[in-house]
């Protein structure tokens, strides 16, 4: 198994979530959103990857991106507001 990071697009996806997980805590630490609608967000991502990659060549690398966007979710529903 190699690690997705060691890629390029790896990389950049990876690059790219952060992105994204920064994002959703600045709206958090705003009170703009709630915990709960920032993990949705990676929930709902991590649906979509699974689905649109389950018929593809390689759905084990769908399936490792779609774990790590439920991690993700679950790192919003832990955030303590410090960035």
């Amino acid at each position: 198994m190699t690690n997705i990071w060691d890629t390029d697009f790896g990389a950049m996806a990876g690059a790219n979530s952060f992105a994204t997980l920064n994002t959703l805590y600045l709206l958090i630490d705003k009170k703009l959103i709630s915990q709960q609608e920032a993990a949705q967000v990676f929930t709902e991502t991590a649906r979509q990857v699974r689905e649109g990659t389950e018929d593809g060549a390689r759905p084990e690398i769908g399936e490792r991106v779609a774990t790590m966007m439920e991690t993700m979710a679950g790192w919003c529903l832990g955030h303590s507001g410090v960035l």
